[in-house]
This record gives C-alpha cells, sequence and structure tokens, in this order.
C-alpha cells in the first residue's frame, strides 16, 4: 500500500478541531485572561479626604483656642491684704462680704440645754450694706443644726444694717452638745464669715 499525498489539515476533516484526540482538552485561553478585579471600581479617595479636613479642622480649633489665651496677660500673684476688712482695736472678729460691706461681729455668751444651744451675738457694719442670717453646723456630726423659731428676745434670727448700724440679740439652735460652727451668711446661703461655738 501505498501512500498518498496528506490530506490538508493534518488528515482531519475541515469540521473537526486540529488537536489531537489522546491529549487532554485546553481552551484557547487569550494571552491576558479577564480577572473579576478588573471589573472591580478604583479605590475611593473620599475617606482621605474627610480625615485630612477633620485634622485641619482639629488643629484650626487647637489654635484658635489657645491664641487668645496666649495673648492673655498672665495674672501676677500679690499679696493680699483684704482692704475691705477694717483693721480696728473695737472689739469682735472683722468680716468682709463679697459685694464690699465690712464690719465685726462676736459671741457674747452661749448657753446650752437639752435641745441645743442659745447664743447671744452683736454685729457692727462698718461700711456698705448688709442682709443676714444665721446657721450652724456641728462639728462632730458634720450636721447643720435647725434654727429655732422661737429664741428669747431679744431674737436676732436674721436682719439688715446699713454702714455705722449694729445689732444685738440671740438665735438658737437644735445641735447636740459639742464644737460647733456659726456662720454668717448672706438670705441667699452664702457664706460670709464663721466663728466657733465651744460646748
Amino acid at each position: 500500500m501505498t501512500q498518498g499525498p496528506t490530506p490538508p489539515n493534518g488528515g482531519y476533516p475541515a469540521w473537526m478541531p486540529q488537536t489531537d484526540p489522546r491529549l487532554p482538552l485546553q481552551p484557547n485561553l487569550p494571552a491576558n485572561p479577564t480577572v473579576i478585579d478588573d471589573f472591580r471600581p478604583p479605590p475611593s479617595r473620599l475617606p482621605w479626604i474627610v480625615a485630612l479636613v477633620a485634622i485641619v479642622l482639629v488643629g484650626l480649633l487647637v489654635w484658635s483656642l489657645q491664641g487668645p489665651l496666649a495673648t492673655r496677660p498672665k495674672a501676677t500673684p500679690t499679696p493680699s491684704t483684704p482692704a475691705a476688712v477694717p483693721t480696728s482695736t473695737l472689739p469682735g472678729a472683722p468680716f468682709a462680704a463679697s459685694d464690699g460691706s465690712a464690719g465685726r461681729w462676736l459671741i457674747e455668751s452661749t448657753t446650752w440645754d437639752d435641745t441645743g444651744v442659745t447664743v447671744r451675738l452683736r454685729l457692727w457694719l462698718d461700711t456698705g450694706h448688709l442682709s443676714y442670717q444665721f446657721e450652724t453646723i456641728s462639728n462632730a456630726a458634720g450636721a447643720f443644726g435647725a434654727q429655732r423659731a422661737t429664741v428669747a428676745p431679744p431674737s436676732l434670727r436674721r436682719g439688715t444694717l446699713t454702714a455705722g448700724q449694729s445689732a444685738s440679740g440671740n438665735v438658737a439652735f437644735d445641735l447636740p452638745r459639742g464644737t460647733a460652727t456659726l456662720l454668717l451668711e448672706t438670705p441667699t446661703g452664702d457664706a460670709i464669715a464663721a466663728l466657733q461655738i465651744n460646748s
């Protein structure tokens, strides 16, 4: 048997692929295969822009808060001698209220009974105008004593003085017997001065 010329297409019909049937099939892949990442959008720059703007705003806020404080003159401490408190040889402990009124006050006598203490006081006002009231704190218990509504006359529960005036009278509080603190206060409860009540 003689062999004739080799048919075109390696002896295969034109409709058949030109592969050896004994070899595994391989798809015809393009030179640059397509990957899923090719369809992903480019990374956003928005988080970086937001972070940069936030840093700039925080920096401006810090700078604006420090700017006025840095230019403000520093307060230099000066030796303080209370100008409103008179230096006097008159009796009583000096006091000065925040509104500039000043004077002296003293405890003349203290009387204890089963329910508390009665204190005889004297106040002098040297300058200003003063509305006042009194309160006590038990030093041992740390509790405020209730001011009694009735007290032996003359009563000095609360009042008002103008410069040059004085007042004296009694105040009474329900307190356990012991050392306590008597407070001179404004009608709103702001403490002006304190004296110790001994048992």
